[in-house]
């Protein structure tokens, strides 16, 4: 929630009083925001089913924007009198996510709609590759090439690590770079095109390569060219004889696993660390590595991270979890401690919405009641979700939004 310079809540969670200030106004003066709230939705609604007859069609009855309450009542008293600060935030939440789904089923809808294009390879070049950027004597090198074929109206688009490169005349990306501090690194590479059967089709590879140190020594994050707090982070020291290596971190702490140049490094707070290798004849070599924390995993629930999503499959999950994806380490685990859902839409009409905060990552008893009354067309939001991880607690940004299909 909100803080001020000293840390003090801005306001009071449980206050009954703001949400229905706001909303509705003074009792008997109105003033309140909830009738231009409610406006902007339903404008947004009707503007989104008159792109085409085909999509009013389609979704007339069936968008997650649902402005319609309980036996007809007053909009604003349902949703805003009397309601808690934190009930009404996540309502808030409730309608962001029904924008952000509407807009979603309609543009995957009109997505469906386009016709195939028909792709050609019309023109071939000679690609060549090299299996190493560093070599030491006696060690193989591998060098492979070949005639691709391509096609200029597959359009392709190539970033490396996040950043565009622009295609030469033979349809390559080609990217330049001096090489910086020793130790080991590597380059994602990105591939959008079109397919021959006009689909988009994508790829990622990695490229590696080491940059050697004067001493002979070569200090390398074994998964990662990063070190990231509260685990442990493999480290290869290697160039040198075990015995002769000392080596040291600034940040942290480094502690040897073997005789064959493999450490651990646990990070301390600081943004960067900095590893000194000492070897025989006084030689020194430093390699800094950047400290960062550990990515914010993604809150699922089973598989699914928010969307339309058939109620049955929805309702047969047992509770929220936290998902690394494809995170390099892939030991590490979050779980979630704390979260908020809302649910509302059909099944709800007789009732109101649906709130509860939920200590754990479960459904409990009340949340497995709400999600049996949910029916097709019903909105479920889930946020502030807090997990727990290596590196302590800490609240999620975001929220899930998901409306309920057949």
């Amino acid at each position: 929630m909100g803080k001020n310079e000293k840390g003090e809540d801005l306001f009071k969670e449980d206050d009954l009083e703001a949400a229905t200030r706001l909303f509705i106004g003074h009792e008997g003066q109105g003033g309140g925001k909830g009738d231009a709230l409610k406006a902007k939705l339903q404008t947004f609604k009707d503007k989104l089913l008159a792109l085409h007859p085909e999509i009013k069609t389609a979704f007339g009855s069936t968008l997650p924007i649902d402005l319609t309450t309980p036996e007809n009542k007053d909009w604003n008293q349902t949703y805003f009198h009397m309601t808690p600060t934190v009930a009404a935030l996540t309502i808030l939440s409730k309608f962001e996510n029904d924008v952000k789904n509407s807009s979603s089923q309609v543009v995957e809808w009109c997505h469906q709609q386009v016709g195939k294009v028909k792709i050609i390879f019309n023109d071939v070049a000679a690609i060549t590759s090299q299996s190493t950027e560093y070599t030491m004597p006696g060690e193989e090198i591998t060098i492979r090439a070949g005639i691709g074929a391509f096609s200029k109206d597959a359009k392709p688009n190539i970033s490396i690590d996040g950043a565009s490169v622009a295609l030469n005349p033979e349809g390559v990306a080609e990217l330049k770079f001096k090489a910086g501090a020793t130790g080991a690194y590597s380059k994602k590479v990105h591939f959008t095109y079109i397919k021959p059967d006009g689909t988009q089709g994508t790829a990622d590879k990695e490229i590696k390569y080491t940059v050697g140190a004067p001493t002979g020594v070569n200090v390398s994050a074994t998964a990662v060219n990063v070190l990231y707090r509260g685990i442990a982070n493999p480290i290869a020291i290697t160039g040198v004889g075990a015995e002769k290596i000392q080596a040291s971190i600034d940040n942290g702490t480094l502690t040897k696993k073997d005789n064959a140049g493999s450490f651990e490094a646990n990070p301390g707070q600081g943004k960067e660390a900095t590893i000194t290798v000492a070897v025989a004849g006084g030689k020194t070599s430093t390699v800094k590595f950047p400290v960062k924390r550990i990515p914010d995993p993604a809150p699922k629930v089973g598989p699914f991270g928010g969307g339309t999503v058939a109620r049955n499959s929805f309702v047969a999950q047992a509770g929220i979890r936290a998902d690394m994806g494809e995170f390099v380490f892939q030991g590490v685990k979050f779980n979630v401690s704390k979260y908020t859902i809302i649910c509302s839409g059909r099944g709800f009409e007789n009732t109101g919405p649906k709130f509860k905060v939920v200590d754990g990552a479960y459904f409990d008893g009340d949340v497995k009641g709400y999600l049996d009354m949910t029916k097709a067309g019903s909105s479920i939001t889930i946020q502030d979700i807090w997990v727990e991880g290596p590196d302590g607690k800490r609240k999620l940004e975001g929220s899930m939004g998901f409306s309920l299909s057949n």
